[in-house]
Parts: structure tokens; C-alpha cells; sequence
């Protein structure tokens, strides 16, 4: 598994704008977006949700302020 965070301050602004943002109110600040990438083997080619293979996912993490602890927002594709 390999993760890396997205910077890119317009990736938290269209959480805020358009996103689940609009619900949460989370400050940008508040806000980290990474981008996941992995790898899902079902043994015999079992039947699962994903296909066996590499798969990419983008999860947001946000905090209510800098003394609260980090929670997983969201979780879809890119």
C-alpha cells in the first residue's frame, strides 16, 4: 500500500464548496486528502466487491481543530 498527500489547496476547496464540506463546515486547515493506492488479491479469484487487481482510492481526514484527533471522512475514486 502506498499513500501520498494531496497539497493541492483546490482539492480542499472543492470539498468545502461542493462536496461534504458543505455539512461538516471543516476549515481548510482542518482538512488532508491522500491519495491510496493497493493491491486486492481474493484467493481462487473469489467473488468480492472489487476486482482482484491494483485500485486506487481517495480518502479525506478532518479534524473539528488542531487539538482533535484526525477522523476519516470520506472514502471514494479519484
Amino acid at each position: 500500500m502506498e499513500k501520498s498527500e494531496d497539497r493541492r489547496p483546490s482539492q480542499k476547496e472543492v470539498y468545502m464548496k461542493y462536496g461534504r464540506g458543505i455539512i461538516t463546515h471543516a476549515k481548510a486547515e482542518n482538512i488532508k486528502i491522500y491519495k491510496v493506492e493497493y493491491t486486492v488479491e481474493y484467493k481462487k479469484d473469489g467473488v468480492g466487491p472489487e476486482d482482484s487487481g491494483k485500485d486506487i482510492k481517495w480518502c479525506t481526514l478532518i479534524r473539528k481543530d488542531k487539538n482533535s484527533p484526525w477522523l476519516i471522512d470520506e472514502i471514494g475514486e479519484g
